[in-house]
């Protein structure tokens, strides 16, 4: 009778069996891609003058030219666009023309395209329209199911069908039946839950429609490209917001970037390289100067990270400043203006430490009254109101005492002949 391990006599087998244990290395995967979103290309920046305006809106579609040879210079072969390709659901036919032909110059990059709430898959016919006049490398993301990329490598969107969806489009992720060694790519477009004790960034945002902040690790995903967010963020390791690749408002997060995103997969482990692309045309800078009384604020022209025809500057003033040196700040913004594309002010924290008329100064002003016109007494009236008001902005009660500093001297010379 043979005993129980009467086989152990076979000592190749064993052998042999070992070794190919040891030797069989795990399939590798990788996957490399520029993740992008919030294009916003058509958007009107009807706030500004209509010439930089304009090359504001030319700015936004050249952005597909600058991705592709990004794209072409580091050899990635796709570029996944996490929502608000378009600014609205109903661009001009042109425009649309005009983005998927840039798209279509080099066809060895494949464009991911995916609605966002700018632009959702809805009852309009954008999406239509673009998969009637597409090339083969423009795919768009428009049903939440796996889309197979090559061999081993999925793309599992969740495009929105409307501007508030009401609900976490993302969840469906989590059932994705896939191979455990594929590289899965989800792409959303929205507000992922804060972390305990932030705020979430928008806050229009429904509490149902907030993207989970653990979808990547529930759906056991190697990356979360997201959109919506206009600032480059990182939420976790593997998830992150692009931000927008063209800077289109004054805000101090970091704007005007994309993200090259580079995953190494096997059976045992993932691992994803992000890095930051500088890709904005226009550089929109915010400045803060605290202002005191008696001390003229230094404003100068910033330093410029583009031309400055292609930089616009928002001047955020606050503090106390005496009215002869916000005369002097005044024109020195004038100044900047004509050098810089674009200038703009903001004064509410201002106070601005005004010598105002008393109805008496107002008489001493006009020391002759029953010469003047009735009109031109109640305009004189309506400005020494104003001057007092301290619910205007300190800009408007300064061109009050200036307007009437103004007619006095008009009316006294009128008087004098």
């Amino acid at each position: 009778m043979l005993s129980l391990f009467s086989w152990s006599t076979s000592p190749v087998y064993i052998e042999h069996f070992t070794l190919n244990l040891y030797e069989r290395q795990p399939k590798l995967v990788s996957f490399k891609f520029l993740h992008t979103s919030d294009l916003h290309i058509g958007r009107v920046f009807s706030s500004i003058e209509p010439d930089l305006g304009h090359r504001l809106t030319e700015a936004r579609q050249r952005t597909i030219e600058k991705l592709a040879t990004l794209a072409k210079n580091y050899e990635i072969q796709h570029i996944i666009v996490a929502g608000d390709v378009w600014d609205k659901a109903d661009p001009p036919l042109e425009t649309v023309r005009q983005t998927v032909k840039l798209m279509s110059v080099n066809n060895k990059i494949t464009w991911w395209l995916m609605p966002g709430n700018h632009d959702p898959y809805g009852s309009n016919k954008l999406w239509q329209t673009i998969k009637s006049i597409s090339n083969s490398n423009i795919k768009l993301l428009l049903e939440p199911r796996p889309y197979s990329v090559a061999p081993s490598i999925f793309l599992l969107p969740a495009p929105l069908t409307s501007k508030t969806p009401g609900c976490d489009l993302t969840k469906w992720m989590d059932n994705a039946k896939l191979p455990l060694d594929s590289i899965k790519v989800g792409v959303a477009h929205g507000s992922v839950h804060p972390s305990q004790g932030k705020r979430i960034f928008n806050y229009r945002a429904s509490k149902q429609s907030i993207i989970s902040r653990d979808r990547a690790k529930d759906a056991a995903l190697d990356y979360l490209a997201l959109g919506d967010a206009h600032g480059t963020k990182r939420i976790t390791d593997r998830v992150w917001y692009s931000g927008t690749p063209e800077i289109d408002k004054f805000h101090e997060q970091d704007h005007g970037n994309v993200l090259r995103v580079e995953i190494k997969k096997n059976i045992v482990s993932s691992v994803s390289h992000v890095t930051k692309e500088r890709t904005t045309t226009f550089d929109w800078q915010v400045r803060h100067y605290e202002c005191e009384t008696g001390v003229m604020p230094d404003i100068k022209v910033p330093k410029l990270s583009t031309t400055a025809s292609q930089t616009l500057i928002k001047l955020n003033l606050s503090g106390t400043i005496s009215r002869d040196h916000y005369s002097t700040v005044r024109s020195q913004l004038e100044k900047m203006n004509q050098d810089i594309a674009y200038v703009r002010r903001s004064e509410e924290n201002l106070t601005i430490s005004l010598t105002t008329h008393s109805t008496t100064d107002v008489t001493k002003l006009f020391p002759y009254q029953s010469n003047i016109d009735n009109e031109i007494l109640s305009v004189v009236k309506q400005l020494a109101l104003e001057e007092n008001d301290t619910t205007l902005l300190p800009s408007q009660r300064l061109n009050a005492t200036n307007s009437l500093n103004l007619l006095s001297e008009i009316v006294m010379e009128e008087l004098r002949e």
